[in-house]
C-alpha cells in the first residue's frame, strides 16, 4: 500500500493535543489512540502534548483496522471480482 497523504490541519505548528488520544478515520472499522515516541517537554495537567508535526502513520498513528476508502488498491481490487 502507499504512504498515506495525511491532511495537515488547520491548527497552528504550536497547538498541541494530548498524547494517548483517540483518533478515528471514516474509512476504518476502528479507533486507535495517538502514541507519543517522545516528548517535547509541553505537559497540561502532567499529561504530555503532542503537535501536527508528529503525526508519523504506524509509528505513532497505528491502524484504523480495515479500510474501506475507494482509494486503497485493496478496495479497488476487490470491487472488479
Amino acid at each position: 500500500m502507499e504512504e498515506a497523504i495525511v491532511q495537515p490541519g488547520t491548527g497552528a505548528k504550536k497547538s498541541y493535543v494530548v498524547a494517548g488520544a483517540i483518533l478515528s478515520c471514516s474509512y476504518g472499522t476502528q479507533p486507535t489512540r495517538l502514541k507519543r515516541p517522545f516528548s517535547h517537554g509541553v505537559f497540561v495537567k502532567n499529561k504530555a502534548q503532542m503537535n501536527i508535526g508528529d503525526y508519523v502513520p504506524g509509528v505513532n498513528i497505528k491502524s484504523f483496522g480495515n479500510c474501506s476508502s475507494p482509494l486503497n488498491p485493496a478496495v479497488q481490487a476487490s470491487e472488479m471480482v
